[in-house]
């Protein structure tokens, strides 16, 4: 966590000097009007990103079958209604460190993101689709402190991009 706040105070103070901001302005609207994710949002993307890739690209460059053997489908033993949901399954793990590894961030990610991104046929829709939850999701989060309009403003503007 500690080199992820690093990459952020490295991300904001590039957001400053791009946008001639001073030191003291609040970034936030800055990295908003830039469209640019928060350190933690982006990497979660780049998580999802690759688990889309691992999951349905055909001809696999052999990096991917590598990550392939990492990840598994969920497939609970009887009916229910998740079995329709792409879920992957998540392994159980002990340490700290065993919780960063890819085999356990990638489902954590995955199941987190709506279906409609899991499910996407392709590569553009699912980064549209994941682009916008990843955005959505910094919008209704508690440190985030923009008045409606803006946020309304900002969703529109987002949407034009995606």
């Amino acid at each position: 966590m500690a080199n992820i706040a690093k990459l952020q105070r490295v991300q904001n103070a590039l957001a400053g000097v791009v946008t001639y901001k001073k030191r003291a302005d609040h970034i936030r609207p800055v990295l908003e009007n830039l469209y640019w994710l928060p350190i933690n949002y982006r990497i979660d993307h780049k998580v999802a990103s690759l688990v889309y890739k691992v999951c349905t690209v055909n001809r696999k460059p052999i990096a991917y079958l590598q990550l392939q053997a990492l990840v598994s489908d969920y497939m609970p033993t009887r009916q229910l209604r998740s079995s329709k949901q792409l879920f992957l399954l998540k392994p159980p793990v002990r340490t700290e460190i065993a919780r960063r590894a890819f085999s356990q961030a990638a489902p954590t990610v995955w199941n987190d993101l709506p279906l409609d991104s899991r499910s996407a046929e392709t590569y553009e829709r699912f980064r549209s689709a994941t682009k916008k939850h990843f955005t959505h999701w910094l919008l209704q989060t508690d440190h985030v402190t923009v008045s409606a309009p803006t946020i309304r403003f900002f969703h529109m503007e987002v949407t034009k991009f995606i």
